[in-house]
Parts: C-alpha cells; structure tokens; sequence
C-alpha cells in the first residue's frame, strides 16, 4: 500500500445503481461512515480477495478516537487510514495510507494545480510529502505576477497551509450533513455521496471557498477555472 500506484486514485467502478464503487484496492470499505462531529471517515475495511486465512479487518478511526495516534502502524501503510475524501470538494472517495496519497479528486486537483503554476508557489499542498513541493521550492516564487502575500517556501508555511486545508475540508463536510433531516452520530457514506451529488455547483464553490481560505486573489481563482461555465460564474 505505502508504495503503490492506485493510492489516491477514486473507487475502482461504478456499481450498476449508478453508485461509486466502495471497495478501494483490495479493501470493502461499504461500511464506512462519516463522523458528523469532525467530518472525517471511519469504520471497518475489510480486505478481499484474499484466502480466509489471510484477510484482515482494519479499522479506521476519526479525528474524534484519539486512538488512531496509539494504534499500531498497519502492515503496508504509511499511517492507519484506507481512504479520504477530497480535502476540496469533500464528494469524492480517494484510497489513502500512503505517503504519496494525493488529497484531491482528479477535477479539484487540476483547479489546485493551475492556482500553484499561476503562482509559481506551493499555495495549496497537494500532499504529505515534501517532495510533492519541490517544483516550487526554487524561488521561482520572485518572478510570478500573483504573488501571495507573506507566502514563504518553507516546510513550516506549508504545514501551516495544510492545517488551513484540513480546516475547510472539515467546514465543508460538515455544511454537506447538515442536509441531511437527522443528525445522527454518524452518516453512512453511500448515503453521504447521494447527497452530494443533489448538490449543484458544490465544487466550484469549494474550490472558491479554499481558494479564499488560503488567501489566493480573485483574479487567480478566474485564470485557474477549468470550463467556461465555472469562467462565466467568475465573469471570465
């Protein structure tokens, strides 16, 4: 898991209901459920394709179960979480575990990745990993149009931007349950994606929303735009 391809890559299919596929690798993860606390997934993941013997259950804690940080390190895992949702969007599933996992879905992540090149900054981490960063780190960052201000190019900036990231994707999991009727402990995620999708233009507006919490200009957030319609929305 820890050095593998398919981490940070969506469901593996699409059931025939229409649903995104909760099985991720070689791991069940149906019963998987969004905490309506703190906004973030837990629950069992059941490995498949595997002989009886050999199949484990993994279980998955939420920022709530302090427990996560005394667990011990899964075997093929860089840290104990089988998947995430978009630290953007908050509406798509990505497997996780890995130091290389990506924190966005593939259509937030060209939105972030067209706000970092504007810039010529890491702006936005996409990442655990520092080398993730690198392409930024060259002091390029003199040269570009859009400076942020203060921004440095720094591993203790970027830790600082990834908490702001962590803080919206939270806020914006939590505005999504809110939809729902009963506000119960916990949301199955089926049911979380459903709503979801009931949600018009949600993306774009999250990718405005963390666009705004890390203090990118309006005007990169218009040149960053991925189709004419989000381009209109920004009156490209």
């Amino acid at each position: 898991m820890a050095n593998s391809e398919e981490n940070g890559r969506r469901g593996d299919s699409t059931g025939q209901s229409g649903r995104p596929s909760l099985v991720f690798g070689d791991f069940d993860c149906r019963d998987v459920g969004v905490c309506n606390t703190c906004g973030e997934l837990f629950g069992p993941c059941r490995q498949i394709g595997v002989s009886s013997g050999r199949s484990r259950q993994l279980e998955q804690l939420c920022a709530c179960e302090n427990g996560r940080k005394d667990q011990p390190k899964w075997e093929r895992f860089d840290f104990n979480e089988v998947i995430t949702l978009c630290r953007c969007c908050r509406g798509v599933v990505l497997r996780s575990g890995s130091r290389w996992s990506v924190w966005f879905c593939e259509q937030c992540q060209q939105r972030v990745q067209a706000v970092n090149d504007i810039c010529e900054s890491y702006v936005i981490p996409i990442g655990r990993h520092s080398i993730m960063a690198s392409k930024y780190r060259t002091g390029a960052i003199v040269k570009s149009t859009f400076r942020i201000p203060k921004l440095r190019s720094t591993l203790l900036d970027i830790s600082h931007r990834s908490d702001s990231l962590i803080a919206h994707a939270r806020q914006t999991t939590l505005r999504i349950l809110q939809t729902f009727d009963d506000q119960l402990p916990c949301t199955p995620l089926s049911d979380y994606l459903d709503a979801f999708q009931l949600l018009p233009d949600h993306q774009s507006q999250s990718f405005a929303a963390l666009c705004e919490t890390m203090g990118v200009p309006t005007a990169v957030v218009k040149s960053a735009a991925i189709d004419s319609s989000e381009q209109d929305a920004y009156g490209v």
